[in-house]
């Protein structure tokens, strides 16, 4: 059992894949299978797509083995993939301009402007709309080395109160 008074993350799920297109579903049913009952559906479905399309990235874009965590946090649960990467400017810049957006919804309305009409979005970056604005979830960046590890971090009610 878990307490929720804890002061410390507590791991629900650490998974490595392989570079490959068919470990993605296995990323996103786990993590869905993890949260479904402490957390219900919502929740459930919007972390599960934050962590698909987060190892989708880590495939396309990185190189070797990807790292996927799930974590619970007070008042929040987390997602992030680690992968090795030869340089990742254009993530930062997509997530920098995610923030300086109105509003999550302004982004994924400007995101899909930008696929529709071949603007600059269509290069890359829908997924990561995707999880601001439809999973609901904050999204950081950090960078060690050539290893990049994106989080998506999604607000949720204490366990007790779901």
């Amino acid at each position: 059992m878990i307490d929720s008074e804890r002061d410390t993350d507590v791991l629900l799920l650490l998974m490595s894949i392989s570079p490959q297109w068919d470990e993605i579903e296995r990323v996103r049913t786990s993590a869905h299978d993890r949260l479904l009952s402490p957390y219900g559906v919502d929740v459930a479905d919007a972390v599960s797509m934050a962590a698909a399309e987060l190892a989708e990235n880590g495939v396309k874009y990185g190189t070797g083995d990807v790292i996927i965590a799930l974590r619970e946090l007070p008042g929040a649960v987390e997602v992030s993939v680690t992968n090795d990467t030869g340089g990742s400017a254009s993530l930062d810049a997509k997530i920098a301009w995610i923030r300086a957006c109105a509003s999550p919804e302004e982004a994924y309305r400007q995101a899909l402007e930008g696929v529709v009409l071949g603007g600059v979005v269509q290069t890359g970056g829908l997924g990561l709309v995707r999880i601001v604005y439809e999973g609901g979830c904050e999204l950081s960046v950090e960078h060690q080395d050539d290893r990049v590890t994106v989080r998506a971090r999604r607000a949720v009610p204490a366990r007790d109160a779901v």
